[in-house]
C-alpha cells in the first residue's frame, strides 16, 4: 500500500468512527434538574446530595452565578424550616465549580443572597442568614461551561443557635433534645471550654434558692456545658463551667450550682475540639455529690525540713464544698502508710520521710456525700546537709585536773547526726592549735593548759555532708582556788569582809548581839579560821551592838 492509499484509508477510519460517536452523543439527555422549573427540592435542616451538570444547559434568561457565565447549571430548591445561619458548599466536587442562590419564582425575578467561585480551592461555598419559611433557589454551575461530578452539602444552623434565640426552660426538673449540627458562635461569645466552635443556648429562671444541676450524660459526642448570668454577650458572668464531668459517659459534662430564686441563668452548650451531634439537656433540683476534676497536688520541694502544701485539685458537686487532708508516706516499691495526724493542708517533711515519697489525698464533702482523690507521689525525699544554730560550749570552768564535756549545740538538717570533736589550746596571741590525740567529747586538763584558753571544735555529720562550728574560748586553765577562811574576830566589819573575798571565800550571814567589844567589831567568825574550803564558802559573822546594858 503506497503513502496515498494509506492515508486515504486512515481518513475513512476516522469519518466512520465520528459517524459512530456522533450519534450516541446526540442522543445524551441532561440532568433531571437541569431547569429552573424543575428544581430538585432539598429536605431537612442539614444533609447533602450528589450531582453531575454533564450535559447540562443554561437557560435564556439565566443570570450569570458567582458573575462567569458558566454554562452547566442545575438547580434546588430548599425551604428554611426557621432563621439562622445556612451555609453550603461544593468543597468535594471535581471541577472548577460555581454555586449561587436566589429568592424569587421566576428565572426574571431572581435575587440574588450569596454566589461564590472558588470559596475552598476550586470548590465553592456560602454563608447567608435565612428568614423562616422561605424558599431559597440554588443553581450549581461549572466555571466557564466545566461539567463533572459535584457534592453539594448544606446545614442550617439549630434554632437556638444564637444567645438571643436560647430555648427557654421551665420548672424544677426537664428534659430537652436537640444538636448543634451547623452551630456557629458569635462575634464576643466567652470560650466554655477547649476549643469548642459550634455552640447552642437554652435559658431557665431558677423558681426558687436552692441546688441546681444540668446535666449532658447522654449526648452523642465530647461536650462542653457552661452556666452564666447576663442579658447579653457582653456583660456575660460564668456560675459554672464542665468538661466531662459525667461517670461512665464519653465526654459528658455536668454541673451543679446554687441558684437564686427569680434568677435568670444562661447555659451554653458546645463540643470540645469542634466534636458536635445530638443533645440531651437535662436539669433538676438535686444535690450533685463531690466529683473530681483534676487530683490534687503537692507544692514544695522534696527535701527534709520543708514546707509542703496541697491543692485542693478541682471538683465538681453542689457548692459548698468542705476539704479535708491525709498525708501519707510511700515506699520506692509504690506501697504507701498513713501519716498519724498529719491532716492539714501544710506538712512539714522531716528525718524520718528522708528516702520516701509523699502524697496528700483530699477529700471533698457536701450534702450530697464525699469522695476523695489523691495527689501523684512527690520526688523522693532527700536529706539536708546539718548547719549549726546556736555553737557548742564547755560546760565545767578550766581548773587543772578537771574533766571538761560539752554540749554539741544545736543544728538543723536531717537526723540522725553524728559528731566529731578537735580540742584546742590557745594562747594569749590568739593563736590556737589542736592537743594531739584529744579527740573525745571530754577533755581532762592538764600542767600545759595552765594560763591558756581552751575549746572544742564540733563537726555534725550525715548523709547529706557535714558542718563544723566551734565554742567560744574558755577562761585561761588554772590551779583550782580554795577559801581559807581568815582570822576576822576583833576586826571591823568593813575590813572583816574584804578579808574574807581576798581569801576567796564569800560573806554569808551577818548577825547582831550586845557584848563588851567596841561597836561594829566582830566578835565571832563560823566555819572557823584556817580551815580549807572550796571557793566561795560562805564565811557568817556576828557583829557587836556595844556594851551589854
Amino acid at each position: 500500500m503506497n503513502r496515498a492509499h494509506a492515508l486515504r484509508w486512515a481518513l475513512g477510519i476516522t469519518a466512520a468512527l465520528v459517524v459512530a460517536v456522533a450519534p450516541g452523543t446526540a442522543l445524551a439527555a441532561p440532568p433531571a434538574n437541569d431547569n429552573f422549573s424543575a428544581a430538585e427540592i432539598l429536605q431537612d435542616r442539614f444533609g447533602y446530595v450528589e450531582g453531575d451538570n454533564t450535559e447540562a444547559t443554561k437557560e435564556f434568561g439565566e443570570p450569570n452565578h458567582a458573575g462567569n457565565p458558566g454554562g452547566a447549571s442545575v438547580w434546588y430548591t430548599w425551604t428554611a424550616p426557621h432563621a439562622g445561619r445556612m451555609t453550603l458548599n461544593l468543597c468535594y466536587s471535581e471541577f472548577d465549580t460555581l454555586l449561587a442562590v436566589y429568592t424569587g419564582d421566576q428565572l426574571v425575578d431572581l435575587q440574588q443572597v450569596a454566589a461564590d467561585d472558588n470559596g475552598c480551592g476550586e470548590g465553592s461555598r456560602v454563608t447567608f442568614t435565612t428568614l423562616a419559611e422561605v424558599t431559597y433557589r440554588i443553581a450549581v454551575d461549572g466555571a466557564n461551561g466545566t461539567t463533572g461530578y459535584f457534592e453539594l452539602d448544606w446545614g442550617l444552623g439549630p434554632p437556638n443557635d444564637d444567645f438571643a434565640a436560647a430555648v427557654v426552660n421551665d420548672g424544677d426538673s426537664g428534659t430537652v433534645s436537640g444538636d448543634n449540627w451547623y452551630a456557629t458562635t458569635e462575634a464576643g461569645e466567652p470560650e466554655h471550654g477547649p476549643y469548642g466552635e459550634g455552640s447552642v443556648w437554652y435559658r431557665w429562671t431558677a423558681p426558687s434558692s436552692g441546688p441546681a444541676t444540668f446535666d449532658l450524660c447522654d449526648s452523642s459526642f465530647d461536650t462542653l456545658l457552661a452556666v452564666y448570668t447576663g442579658a447579653s454577650l457582653g456583660a456575660l458572668t460564668r456560675v459554672a463551667q464542665d468538661d466531662n464531668d459525667c461517670p461512665y459517659s464519653y465526654g459528658g459534662s455536668r454541673v451543679s450550682f446554687v441558684a437564686s430564686a427569680g434568677q435568670e441563668y444562661r447555659i451554653a452548650v458546645d463540643g470540645a475540639y469542634g466534636e458536635r451531634g445530638q443533645i440531651t439537656f437535662r436539669w433538676s433540683r438535686a444535690t450533685l455529690a463531690p466529683q473530681g476534676h483534676v487530683p490534687p497536688s503537692v507544692i514544695g520541694r522534696a527535701i527534709d525540713g520543708a514546707t509542703l502544701s496541697a491543692t485542693t485539685g478541682e471538683w465538681g458537686g453542689t457548692p459548698p464544698l468542705t476539704f479535708g487532708y491525709q498525708w501519707a508516706r510511700c515506699s520506692t516499691s509504690g506501697s504507701c502508710q498513713l501519716l498519724s495526724g498529719a491532716t492539714g493542708a501544710t506538712y512539714v517533711a522531716s528525718s524520718p520521710d528522708v528516702g520516701y515519697r509523699l502524697k496528700v489525698l483530699v477529700t471533698a464533702t457536701n450534702h450530697g456525700g464525699s469522695a476523695t482523690a489523691e495527689s501523684e507521689p512527690t520526688a523522693i525525699i532527700s536529706p539536708v546537709a546539718p548547719s549549726n544554730i546556736t555553737p557548742p560550749r564547755i560546760l565545767e570552768q578550766p581548773y587543772l585536773g578537771v574533766e571538761l564535756s560539752i554540749e554539741e549545740g544545736e543544728w538543723s538538717g536531717t537526723q540522725p547526726l553524728s559528731y566529731a570533736y578537735r580540742w584546742q589550746r590557745c594562747h594569749s596571741g590568739g593563736s590556737c592549735a589542736d592537743i594531739e590525740g584529744e579527740t573525745s567529747s571530754t577533755y581532762t586538763v592538764t600542767r600545759e593548759d595552765l594560763k591558756s584558753s581552751l575549746l572544742v571544735i564540733v563537726t555534725a555529720s550525715n548523709g547529706a555532708g557535714s558542718a563544723t562550728a566551734a565554742s567560744p574560748l574558755s577562761r585561761r586553765a588554772s590551779r583550782r582556788l580554795f577559801c581559807v577562811v581568815p582570822r576576822v574576830k576583833g576586826k571591823a566589819l568593813a575590813t572583816a569582809r574584804r578579808a574574807i573575798r581576798r581569801a576567796h571565800c564569800s560573806v554569808g550571814r551577818v548577825r547582831y548581839a550586845r557584848s563588851q567589844r567596841a561597836r561594829g567589831r566582830v566578835i565571832s567568825q563560823s566555819p572557823r579560821p584556817a580551815l580549807r574550803r572550796a571557793a566561795g564558802t560562805k564565811v557568817n559573822l556576828v557583829v557587836s551592838k556595844g556594851r551589854r546594858r
